[in-house]
């Protein structure tokens, strides 16, 4: 079942789709600003997150570094290593004496709990010294490619900070990698030159760095250019998430969104800053799965709002538009019954100002034709069949049935401007057209009434229509009866700019010796010479049943002139097809100004 094509069904559509629009976009802006800042906040945290644990590994490998510098220059412990690296035949008396030295010394990392373990190396490439006893005495760490590869690096110098490499060298095998610190111990004053012996420490990152107790998205890691140096046990990143990361590194600080390769995953945020002393860099990676899921929420949160304001507008609106159609439709019933001639209606009052002030109008408009018609009975022997033509023009309800159906029209598209400018107007052209509809007026007022008239047709049919009106100020006060031009700039309109979206048309007034002439001009169609001969004989003839409205229209003008005026006033026509028409009115300047003296004697 169809919904009825009424005013009242466009204005619910009408409101409800605009602002449903207007739901719609606002609740796309704020979809865009809360979720441009969570994700600004998931930037902020993670980049908090990767600062906090570059300033803390920053400070526990000062730390190790001033550890380092300690033992591998202490007196004590390069004089242990150097006798052990120059003597055969080992004096154990001496031996265990630097053996109580170096373990003072080592004794120190017991305040560096991320060392697991701390051994000193000899030339011979066996452990001299260690620190909790781990290490196989027997062990050679030259036959280990981890630390050849360390020594004959051509860059290696003071700490030097080796890749994940195994523990078989330990007496407890520990199946998880580690990664080490070398240090060369030298002096030149014990050692000789060739003499190669090196600090070494096992050590766990992991006790170093924050553990990510919040954010089970959130991972921290460390990569040495190589491979991964540290990965948390609680990792959440797969294989191919690592590799994406591992691809995207550079050696500068990076911050990077990665989009996941099979395109259903979670997008990777990517942040790394340079660890200064290592040349390795500390990545920060979250995944937004989070921000998703908050993504999801919020967009059904205000899908959720806006079809929710959509069910309230649509009822609102619905009120709405029967509080302003309920009397604009009585207003025109009222209106259509005065067009069938039934005279008795009641107009009820309203507090939209312009249907109030229209139903004043039509309730005057209807008491004036009560009251003309009256007078028309009882004065119909003194009032011509020209008279009774023109009343019938002045408060021709059809013309207030277009313009009320025009502001309808009007309502539907919300346009509150113009339905305002446009019965202001009417009031004012029905307030002129049926008070003292007989009384002569100045010209300078009917040209006023053909200005009010043009402002209502362009509304109407949203059209541009310029009205030009030159009135010397000695002929403004000049006395004529009242809507004597009206039909003139009806026809310009109806016939000669009919179609048109602009147009222009002019009224003149001028004296020319013994006349006062009136030209209105339009820049419309024109008519051809056979027309214009028909119309000018229509017009002279005295039957007009079955001639054209526009003939009609001038017919009741020039009958008018000629009643008021005389048998020498005049009305002429001058067309061109497809330049205009001019109609010139002329009227003896002695009876304007008869007329001008008989009205100031009644004054």
């Amino acid at each position: 079942m169809f919904m009825k094509n009424t005013l009242e069904a466009k204005m619910r559509t009408a409101f409800s789709l605009i602002f449903i629009v207007v739901l719609s976009v606002v609740g796309f802006i704020i979809f865009q600003m809360i979720n441009q800042s969570f994700r600004s906040h998931s930037y902020q945290t993670l980049g908090h997150v990767v600062e906090a644990n570059l300033d803390l590994l920053h400070n526990h490998l000062d730390n190790l570094d001033r550890f380092t510098n300690l033992i591998a220059n202490d007196p004590d412990v390069q004089r242990a290593v150097g006798y052990r690296n120059r003597t055969q035949e080992i004096d154990y008396a001496i031996e265990l004496g630097n053996q109580r030295l170096v373990h003072e010394r080592l004794q120190q990392l017991t305040l560096v709990p991320y060392i697991n373990n701390a051994y000193i190396i000899g030339e011979s490439g066996h452990m001299l010294y260690s620190y909790k006893k781990n290490v196989r005495n027997q062990y050679n760490f030259y036959d280990a490619p981890w630390f050849r590869e360390v020594i004959e690096n051509e860059q290696f110098s003071d700490n030097y900070f080796t890749g994940f490499h195994p523990t078989d060298y330990l007496l407890h095998v520990q199946e998880k990698p580690t990664i080490s610190i070398i240090r060369q111990i030298q002096n030149t004053f014990l050692f000789a030159p060739t003499d190669r012996s090196y600090l070494v420490y096992d050590i766990d990152l992991s006790a170093i760095l924050l553990e990510n107790t919040v954010d089970q998205d959130l991972n921290i890691l460390i990569n040495n250019g190589k491979e991964w140096v540290y990965l948390p046990d609680s990792l959440s990143l797969t294989n191919e998430e690592l590799t994406a990361v591992d691809e995207a590194l550079s050696e500068e600080s990076i911050h990077t969104v990665i989009k996941a390769s099979d395109g259903d995953g979670p997008e990777l945020l990517v942040m790394s800053n340079a660890i200064e002393p290592t040349g390795w860099q500390m990545i920060g990676v979250k995944k937004m799965s989070s921000v998703v899921e908050f993504e999801w929420t919020l967009m059904t949160v205000i899908l959720s709002v806006i079809i929710i304001s959509a069910i309230i507008i649509t009822i609102v609106s619905g009120m709405l538009s029967k509080s302003i159609l309920v009397p604009m439709n009585h207003l025109m019933n009222n209106f259509n019954r005065i067009s069938k001639g039934d005279y008795d209606v009641v107009f009820d009052k309203t507090s939209s100002e312009e249907i109030k002030e229209l139903s004043e109008s039509a309730e005057t408009m209807v008491h004036n034709i009560t009251s003309l018609t009256a007078h028309l009975v009882d004065e119909q022997k003194k009032v011509s069949e020209e008279q009774m033509r023109v009343l019938q023009n002045q408060i021709n309800p059809h013309f207030l049935n277009n313009v009320l159906q025009s502001i309808k029209a009007l309502a539907v598209n919300n346009e509150s401007e113009k339905i305002s400018e446009l019965s202001t107007l009417l009031g004012k052209m029905l307030e002129y057209a049926v008070y003292q509809p007989y009384k002569k007026v100045p010209l300078k007022i009917e040209c006023t009434y053909l200005a009010h008239y043009l402002a209502i047709q362009n509304i109407r049919f949203d059209t541009r229509m310029i009205l030009d009106i030159t009135l010397p100020n000695d002929y403004a006060d000049v006395k004529i009866p009242k809507l004597l031009l009206q039909p003139l700039i009806e026809n310009a309109i109806l016939h000669g700019l009919s179609g048109q979206k602009t147009g222009h048309l002019t009224v003149l007034v001028e004296d020319e010796g013994e006349d006062l002439v009136i030209m209105m001009s339009d820049n419309g169609c024109g008519m051809s010479p056979e027309k214009l001969a028909k119309l000018k004989a229509s017009i002279n003839a005295i039957d007009h049943v079955e001639t054209n409205d526009q003939s009609i229209g001038l017919a009741n003008v020039y009958k008018r002139l000629r009643h008021e005026f005389g048998p020498k006033a005049s009305l002429d026509i001058y067309s061109t097809e497809g330049v205009g028409t001019t109609i010139v009115l002329s009227i003896p300047n002695r009876l304007t100004d008869q007329l001008k003296e008989e009205e100031d004697a009644c004054h």
